[in-house]
């Protein structure tokens, strides 16, 4: 199981859950996509420029697949605080959490 989480900055504020299946394979003993269900969870708040609450989304996928993304997504300028974006993973037995490491209130 490989993970990513990530806020994207454009047009839109994008706070990303990105997770990929792999498996070893016994011929060659290399790693190969494979289908399985997995859950992809996004948990974002917003802070204004000083930090104040402004509000929080979150988005949950599960679904068999190699390739899994949830996202939530505010057409506003956010600041963040460390702990603002967290994304949490499972894949059978195996769990994972990321979070990003941010200045607090930087843009």
């Amino acid at each position: 199981m490989i993970c990513k989480t990530a806020f994207v900055k454009g047009l839109s504020d994008n706070h990303v859950a990105e997770v990929w299946s792999e498996s070893r394979t016994n011929i060659n003993s290399h790693w190969e996509k494979s289908k399985r269900t997995m859950t992809a969870r996004v948990d974002a708040n917003r802070v204004d420029g000083i930090c104040d609450f402004l509000g929080s989304k979150e988005d949950e996928e599960t679904r068999n697949r190699r390739h899994l993304v949830t996202r939530v997504v505010w057409w506003a300028n956010c600041w963040h605080c460390d702990g603002d974006l967290v994304g949490s993973y499972q894949k059978g037995l195996l769990t994972a959490i990321q979070d990003i490491d941010f200045h607090c209130c930087e843009e």
